[in-house]
């Protein structure tokens, strides 16, 4: 009668493990949101840190997307467990129902784990306070005249830049280096910008290339940061003039920056500084000066129009790579990726949504105003 009793026992504890993570997730993150200064101390300076070092090490050895390989297997793993389950039921009392039941079991079980994971391995960087707070920066009203302004000659150091490289003004620019440099050089780039709350010192995880580059292009994304992994993804058929300052995007998340818009104006931070790769630079003012000018467009279009003509022959023809890239991709795929990028934000209590990529134009301008956006060896502690 004992010897029975062990089993339901552990058979008790495991449902009751099952359904209680859920609900677990939820309370977690719920009191990380209410201390984020004590989660920025525990999670973001300790924990998070040394999660990073694990990941970036395994990652190291991997040459393909780990996250990719993963989620085809739990993909093909789940319909396989669905068909044995239904088959292994036929004939069986409980019928559909049973099945039913049985699913709705196992996916509830999957969300508390994928939750959970999410939160421990990447996601409790949402209740941190922002790194705009951590820095001390103040930039919520912006005029138009000055983004116009900062475009204009954002603009005009791309057309200086890209003159500098010595390649023709008839054609997109090329990336003159390897993907494997590039994530080198970036990393480092990172590492020395010490942004308050960084506490990550060793080399990341490398970015990598996304096999399913052509159905995210059609999702209308550059790259996406995998919390599972560790991994920064890119989209390989980007246009080279683009992908320094994706990579550097999707690593800003790894060192545990969240907000769109402040991994945007880090990536521009990292890319601006690289002083000995001219085309790391180029790109950074080139995106710099889209954002700003692009911004201005829609409330300013004539002024707009005349900080676009700041730009040279040899970076439009960037922009305009960059612009029929995306052209080609247009459709209501990108639109349904949207609002689901839209959703996922505010579920992170990112009030703006997918707006919020547009908080760089107003750390720029701050940027701006301390008159260190065209200095190269500028210092970003904060102040």
């Amino acid at each position: 009668m004992n010897a029975g009793r062990a089993p339901r026992r552990r058979s008790k504890l495991a449902l009751g493990t099952a359904l209680g993570l859920l609900p677990a997730a939820i309370l977690l993150r719920e009191i990380a949101f209410r201390f984020p200064h004590q989660t920025e101390i525990v999670y973001g300076q300790w924990i998070y840190p040394r999660i990073a070092w694990v990941t970036g090490g395994v990652n190291s050895f991997v040459p393909f997307s780990l996250a990719e390989a993963l989620l085809a297997g739990l993909v093909i793993g789940f319909l396989l467990w669905l068909v044995t389950r239904q088959r292994s039921q036929r004939g069986s009392k409980s019928g559909f129902r049973g099945f039913l039941l049985r699913a709705l079991f196992a996916l509830w079980s999957l969300a508390g784990v994928v939750f959970l994971s999410f939160l421990l391995l990447w996601g409790l960087n949402y209740a941190r306070p922002s790194l705009e707070e951590r820095m001390g920066l103040s930039v919520d009203e912006v005029e138009s005249e000055e983004v116009l302004d900062a475009g204009g000659r954002c603009a005009a150091m791309a057309t200086k830049l890209h003159s500098e490289l010595g390649v023709e003004s008839e054609r997109p620019t090329r990336l003159p280096m390897s993907f494997a440099a590039l994530n080198a050089i970036i990393d480092l780039q990172l590492r020395e910008l010490n942004l308050p709350g960084d506490q990550i010192r060793q080399a990341t995880s490398p970015a990598k290339k996304l096999a399913v580059s052509r159905a995210v292009s059609y999702l209308g994304l550059s790259g996406i940061f995998i919390p599972f992994t560790g991994e920064p993804s890119v989209n390989r058929l980007l246009p080279d003039a683009s992908i320094p300052i994706v990579v550097a995007h999707e690593k800003a998340h790894q060192r545990g920056i969240t907000h769109e818009g402040e991994a945007n104006w880090v990536a521009f931070l990292a890319c601006s500084d690289a002083e000995e790769h001219v085309y790391l630079r180029y790109t950074a003012y080139l995106f710099a000066a889209m954002q700003l000018i692009g911004s201005a467009s829609s409330y300013a279009p004539e002024e707009a129009k005349s900080a676009w003509e700041e730009l040279g022959p040899g970076p439009r023809q960037d922009v305009k790579a960059l612009r029929e890239f995306w052209q080609r991709y247009e459709g209501p795929m990108a639109e349904i990726a949207d609002k689901i990028n839209d959703t996922y934000l505010r579920s992170q209590r990112v009030e703006e949504g997918v707006e919020s990529y547009g908080r760089v134009t107003r750390l720029l301008v701050a940027l701006d105003r301390q008159g260190k956006l065209f200095n190269r060896s500028r210092s970003i502690s904060p102040h």
